[in-house]
């Protein structure tokens, strides 16, 4: 029920990225354990969010870059289910190349539009291989990044 729910919410997000080839632009990267990742802006995370009748307190969503090698970042996250999409031309941004993510265990090579659902405590990670990349869309809840702290463990 809660990936539908998550899968529902980022299919409005991604909606903005497809609709506007600027949207990116908006949107300030950092760094975030060596990932680069921008926030969806609060605003616009509370309007998606009043049309699925939630309250965005109760939510993230990034839109996250992986620009390097990322092997290493194997982690989890205790409290928050996060739910992503891999993002392409469609989104106007570059297909995924030599791009994979860990999760059961294992790498996985992954394609534009696929969707990964990282349940709460599944060891996971992304990364590319030397000229590759890779950016995904990814709606959490709980936030990962909160008041509380930062719900984000190595492995």
């Amino acid at each position: 029920m809660l990936a539908s729910f998550l899968q529902s919410l980022t299919t409005s997000i991604l909606a903005l990225f497809r609709q506007d080839a600027n949207f990116k632009n908006t949107l300030p990267l950092h760094d975030y354990h060596g990932f680069q990742k921008a926030r969806i802006p609060s605003a616009t995370l509370a309007a998606i969010a009043a049309a699925h009748t939630v309250n965005p307190d109760e939510l993230q969503a990034e839109w996250v870059v992986v620009t390097q090698d990322l092997l290493s970042e194997i982690h989890c996250h205790l409290r928050s289910r996060a739910y992503c999409i891999v993002m392409g031309a469609a989104e106007h941004v570059p297909d995924p190349a030599r791009a994979f993510v860990f999760l059961h265990d294992a790498w996985m090579p992954v394609v534009a539009g696929q969707t990964i659902d990282i349940p709460p405590g599944a060891a996971h990670g992304f990364t590319i291989h030397p000229g590759g990349t890779l950016h995904f869309l990814s709606v959490q809840t709980p936030p990962i990044e909160s008041a509380a702290g930062d719900d984000y463990e190595k492995v």
